[in-house]
């Protein structure tokens, strides 16, 4: 596992996450899946929580009201 860069907090995976939604819309949660799945083929097992996290923040901001 590699530590090349910092560590994100909840507060930064959501900052992502609202630029995903604000420049993919409705779409943003498909894309994020396809990164995810994207990681798994590769087992990067690090970048696949990196994005998981960032899909609960989009699946917030598409879903909750």
């Amino acid at each position: 596992m590699s530590n090349s860069g910092p560590v994100l907090g909840g507060s930064e995976f959501f900052r992502v996450a609202e630029r995903l939604v604000k420049a993919r819309g409705a779409s943003a949660a498909a894309y994020v899946e396809m990164k995810i799945m994207g990681t798994k083929e590769i087992d990067d097992v690090e970048n696949q929580t990196y994005w998981e996290n960032i899909l609960k923040e989009v699946e917030k901001l598409l879903y909750v009201a």
